[in-house]
């Protein structure tokens, strides 16, 4: 039985990796902007589309949708951002890819709020680091190019 449950949950995980991946191929990056300074204030991994048809092109049997969805969640692995429904597609945010020790860590049942926050942080300083690299980079341009033009026009 013990042999059986390691299967299951085996087999479970990785859907849950084959679905990820599959949102992680066809995802696009969108940027969050601040309404207030109307400035992008972070980029995220965003896939779009009807879920239950992914699960039909990845032949995986439709009674696996739940629990694959669940766990992904529970997982910190997506957000939904928006609900899909008739002719609505549903969009994802993805946070980061499922591991085992992810697994074997998110709970059976509900959500794991801390989890999720933890994994959206860790993004979040990913993200921030990405817009602090084009920064110094930006940053050290200009210094370039002040000290090449310095001062070459008139007073």
């Amino acid at each position: 039985m013990e042999d059986t449950t390691e299967r299951l949950v085996s087999q479970q995980f990785e859907h849950c990796k084959l679905v990820y991946n599959a949102m992680e191929k066809n995802s696009f990056e969108e940027e969050i902007v601040d309404p207030n300074a109307n400035i992008p204030t972070e980029t995220i991994i965003v896939w779009e589309g009807f879920l239950t048809n992914l699960f039909g092109e990845l032949s995986l049997a439709t009674p696996y949708y739940t629990s694959v969805r669940r766990h992904l969640i529970r997982m910190g692995c997506v957000e939904q951002m928006r609900r899909g429904g008739g002719n609505s597609t549903s969009k994802w945010r993805l946070i980061t890819p499922p591991t085992e020790d992810l697994f074997t860590a998110s709970p059976a049942h509900g959500k794991s709020p801390a989890v999720t926050r933890l994994r959206r942080v860790e993004q979040e300083i990913r993200m921030m680091n990405t817009r602090v690299v084009k920064l110094e980079g930006l940053v050290t341009g200009l210094v370039e190019w002040v000290g090449e033009h310095g001062r070459n026009h008139p007073e």
